[in-house]
This record gives C-alpha cells, sequence and structure tokens, in this order.
C-alpha cells in the first residue's frame, strides 16, 4: 500500500481509516486523544471500524471532558504508560507513530521511553498552528 504524505491531524485519522480497512492488516491499535468527541476527526468511523475488524482496536481519551456536550464512555485523560499497558500487550514488537502538537508529540515521547520503548521503534511528527 502506497501512504501519502500526513500533514495535519485530519490526514492522520484518514490514514488510520484507510489502515484500518486493510484486510491484509494482521492487527493494529490506533490510539486518539482529543479535548472533546466534538472535535475528534473520524471519531465515529474509527469506533465502526473497530466494531467490524477483529484485529483493529481502537483507545481513544478525552482530555476536556467538561466542556463537552457529547457522551462520553471511554477514557479519560493524557495517555499514561497503565492507558497504554491495556493494549500494548497484546502487539508484538510495536511500532509508533506520534503525530500531533509539539508539545502532546514530545510529552508521548518521553512517556514511551519511561517504559523501554527504544528511539528506534517511535516515528513522530509535529504539526503546530491548528
Amino acid at each position: 500500500m502506497t501512504l501519502a504524505r500526513v500533514v495535519g491531524p485530519k490526514d492522520v485519522a484518514a490514514l488510520a481509516v484507510r489502515v484500518m480497512t486493510n484486510t491484509a492488516l494482521t492487527g493494529a491499535t490506533y490510539d486518539i486523544a482529543n479535548r472533546r468527541p466534538e472535535g475528534a476527526a473520524f471519531l465515529d468511523e474509527l469506533q465502526a471500524l473497530q466494531r467490524k475488524n477483529p484485529r483493529y482496536t481502537l483507545v481513544a481519551t478525552m482530555t476536556a471532558m467538561e466542556q463537552s456536550h457529547r457522551p462520553w464512555r471511554g477514557e479519560t485523560g493524557q495517555f499514561s504508560p497503565a492507558m497504554l499497558g491495556k493494549v500494548v500487550a497484546k502487539e508484538l514488537q510495536p511500532i509508533y507513530y506520534v503525530a500531533g502538537p509539539p508539545g502532546m508529540v514530545t510529552g508521548v515521547q518521553a512517556m514511551l521511553k519511561s517504559t523501554g520503548v527504544t528511539n528506534e521503534d517511535v516515528r513522530s511528527e509535529k504539526f503546530s498552528g491548528y
């Protein structure tokens, strides 16, 4: 599969939808963090894919639910080693792709490093100005 350059957060979600509909996929986990469900690009589609594809796991967390008008029964707060541990144990030698605002990317990279993930297993891209 040829992948186009990812240039923004909506592109990341669109890419995830494309990857998760790939029938050759043997397993993948897509973790997203947003302030509120209303601002999460492709959230409904990503949740529907999880219901349809047993090889795909969506882990979504919301960090500002007090500002939301939409109900949310998923994770809340920033990504943590405990949250990551809920899904990573199922994966064999995962590669981590981290994309978002510079502060979030740096924070997730530090959290991954604290759990023993090496820099070689992390791909990242920082997006400013959205």
